[in-house]
């Protein structure tokens, strides 16, 4: 059962009581600042939130490429996501060989217990009468990887 974190209005989920004793040391620092609660919590099926913990996303970004870590990193930095051809861009690869990359991410998700979906959306967007693909991290894994040290927008 999952040990849930909370502090100031986020929650965090652990695997592990060591993992929960290791997050409550981060998040107590200052004084000024409210003390973190820790309880379990049973999880619910579909509960997106849930899925993700600190240890089951570190077991997913350890199977990453460095290129796949890069693109994931740029899209919790932007909220509003980012289209295919700026990804490629930012990661340096060309723009047909996302298909592959997002496909090994899907298994690498997969081995971890989460699926693609649980990562990131890819929705079709038309800019210019052009017609293309949008990606957005999904809230949960973005939440769990800022908890994890990756920078927001």
């Amino acid at each position: 059962m999952p040990i849930r974190v909370s502090h100031r209005g986020a929650d965090a989920f652990c695997d592990t009581p060591e993992e929960a004793a290791e997050l409550l040391r981060l998040l107590g620092g200052d004084s000024n600042q409210s003390q973190p609660a820790l309880q379990t919590h049973q999880q619910k099926g579909g509960d997106a939130d849930g899925r993700w913990t600190l240890s089951r996303f570190r077991d997913f970004i350890a199977r990453l490429t460095q290129q796949q870590s890069k693109m994931l990193e740029e899209l919790v930095r932007s909220a509003h996501g980012k289209t295919a051809k700026d990804i490629a861009q930012i990661i340096g690869v060309n723009p047909k060989a996302l298909g592959p990359m997002l496909a090994a991410m899907s298994k690498h998700a997969k081995k971890s217990g989460v699926g693609i979906d649980d990562v990131l959306n890819n929705t079709k967007i038309e800019v210019g009468g052009e017609r293309m693909s949008e990606f957005k991290a999904t809230p949960s894994f973005a939440r769990v990887a800022v908890q994890h040290g990756w920078r927001s927008e």
